[in-house]
């Protein structure tokens, strides 16, 4: 989200609501930090339906899902939904209107439980045991099939990160943002201004305009 407030007031200006699940978390302080003028509201999402023992959700947990999106996109005439950082379950929406950003290949560095500090854990020790020498930053149209997993959509864009000289999975981290910080706002624009598309069926290809 910083990387949207602070390289592209065009976006800026375009953004409705900011929406998490951490009242006091670094979201929220970023809000507070750029939303001087009181332009973008701020929904904090509370007792998020949680998963049974089984790793799914129950029917009951899965229409209050979809009911919570499905609520805010009404309420402030949402067109696309942004994903960075947020790890819950996306239910109920268009497949070509939400848009990920990962911070890792997809596929083998994708999946449940593939977020933040776990995917470069992982990317570490393939590095370290010299199975592979870049990660990546990956954006992504998310599924809507609620039997999909959130990183399985087709990839817009996939940028190498070189992992040369790091030491730890912290400097992995630091590169991939940095980087993320480079394409998250540019992508982001092309998508707003209708320049990648993509028509939300399986097998179809994103689509990309001069």
């Amino acid at each position: 989200m910083r990387t949207l407030f602070e390289r592209s007031p065009i976006a800026l200006n375009r953004v409705a609501v900011i929406v998490t699940n951490h009242e006091n978390g670094g979201v929220a302080t970023l809000h507070k930090e750029f939303n001087t003028d009181g332009s973008i509201a701020l929904e904090v999402v509370k007792d998020f339906p949680k998963r049974e023992q089984d790793g799914e959700f129950s029917p009951t947990a899965k229409a209050e899902i979809i009911q919570i999106y499905r609520e805010l996109k009404k309420k402030y005439g949402l067109k696309y939904i942004f994903l960075s950082g947020y790890i819950k379950q996306i239910f109920g929406l268009a497949a070509n209107e939400v848009i990920n950003i990962h911070p890792g290949p997809l596929g083998k560095y994708g999946g449940n439980g593939m977020h933040g500090n776990h995917v470069h854990e992982k990317v570490w020790k393939d590095y370290f045991d010299g199975k592979i020498i870049s990660s990546a930053v990956t954006m992504h149209f998310v599924p809507s099939d609620i039997d999909d997993n959130m990183d399985t959509g087709p990839i817009i864009a996939q940028i190498p990160v070189s992992l040369e000289g790091c030491k730890s999975p912290s400097d992995i981290q630091k590169r991939v943002n940095a980087m993320e910080h480079t394409i998250q706002w540019q992508v982001s624009e092309y998508i707003i201004q209708g320049k990648i598309t993509w028509s939300g069926i399986k097998g179809e290809p994103v689509r990309f305009e001069e």
